[in-house]
């Protein structure tokens, strides 16, 4: 469960001060889904890194599952990230040097997971690129790059996966099968999936739905029924 207990943050420029976040209390329970909405420059992609522990915020307390972040050091924050934590970003963020297996693998073998191969070839023929382990990323189209991503996530097997936009820089019928997959795939492993994203179908995949704007956190009534179909 993560807790956010009257969470703020300000940052302080040469020429102003700005509120980023504003008194935000929030519950995320063990297994949820939960899609954060809002404008450019509205606040969420910092919220969704407080929540992820890339970063503390100015006032409040955050708990995830007893251990509060706020009260850690960044090489403690590093250290639960590393144990309890998926990421999948825009952007994909895979190395340009290692094939798609390897890039699975590395995390893998950074955390001393044993069979950590085996793993990852296995979490790669879940997103259907078994036929791509050798490929680099420069030789996988877009959709086939996220999918790696997602696959490097989940291969961790995280108890909270946060996602930035995770179909921000694909086209509608690939973005539509990458959403499929990520669903599918967070089913399977009951992760917490905590997401960030400008696109109505994909937060309504999600059991709730909150919006960030100017700051302010406002969770909204999920309508849509693929929240609960997918």
């Amino acid at each position: 469960m993560i807790q956010l207990n009257d969470v703020s943050h300000h940052i302080q420029t040469a020429d102003d001060h700005l509120s980023i976040l504003h008194n935000i209390n929030l519950t995320i329970e063990a297994g949820q889904s939960l899609a954060i909405t809002g404008s450019s420059g509205s606040g969420k992609t910092t919220l969704l890194g407080m929540l992820a522990g890339l970063e503390t915020p100015t006032n409040g307390e955050i708990i995830v599952d007893e251990a509060v972040l706020t009260s850690m050091n960044e090489d403690q924050r590093a250290l639960f990230r590393a144990n309890n934590v998926g990421f999948i970003f825009q952007s994909f963020h895979l190395l340009d040097g290692l094939t798609a297996l390897e890039n699975v693998l590395l995390p893998l073998e950074l955390a001393g997971a044993e069979a950590s191969e085996a793993e990852a070839v296995h979490f790669l023929q879940q997103v259907g690129l078994s036929h791509r382990l050798t490929h680099y990323p420069s030789q996988l189209s877009g959709g086939e790059q996220q999918r790696v991503a997602i696959a490097r996530a989940f291969a961790a097997k995280p108890r909270y996966l946060f996602a930035d936009e995770p179909t921000g820089n694909l086209d509608q019928n690939t973005g539509a099968t990458i959403i499929d997959l990520l669903f599918a795939m967070n089913r399977q492993l009951n992760t917490t999936l905590i997401l960030v994203t400008h696109e109505p179908r994909l937060a309504s995949f999600c059991q709730r739905h909150c919006q960030i704007e100017n700051g302010h956190l406002t969770e909204l009534a999920v309508t849509s029924p693929g929240a609960t179909d997918v």
